[in-house]
């Protein structure tokens, strides 16, 4: 079984059925026997942006929705946070910061985002 943490931005891509999520990050997604993954900061980004007038739904339809998908949510541990802000990379979203830092730890650094950021990580293997 592979695990993967899924970024912001592909779990909106794939809740809506968007076409900008690509077929590979689709068919990784979908494959069975994958165990999906995603930070609870993607719930608080997209609730954020939902009150900024932003993003069209709520973080409770977005959490729904990516339940349907068999997401799995886990709140980042101190570890990751640790990680997160001592990781030597230029990024410096904290979303960003705390997903790639998620991907390391439990994930073995494979994570689904169009972000071409992520590649500039070490430990990283980005899926688009």
């Amino acid at each position: 079984m592979t695990t993967l943490v899924i970024d912001t931005n592909a779990l909106i891509f794939a809740a809506t059925n968007s076409p900008k999520l690509t077929a590979r990050a689709r068919a990784t997604m979908e494959e069975g026997g994958n165990l999906l993954l995603a930070s609870t900061a993607s719930v608080y980004e997209v609730g954020n942006k939902h009150c900024l007038g932003k993003m069209p739904f709520s973080a409770t339809a977005f959490h729904g929705s990516c339940l349907d998908l068999g997401v799995l949510f886990r709140a980042p541990s101190v570890a990751v946070m640790q990680l997160a802000a001592e990781l030597e990379w230029e990024e410096r979203d904290p979303w960003d910061r705390i997903i790639a830092a998620t991907a390391i730890d439990l994930a073995g650094g494979q994570v689904v985002t169009r972000d071409e950021a992520f590649d500039h990580l070490a430990g990283i293997e980005r899926v688009w």
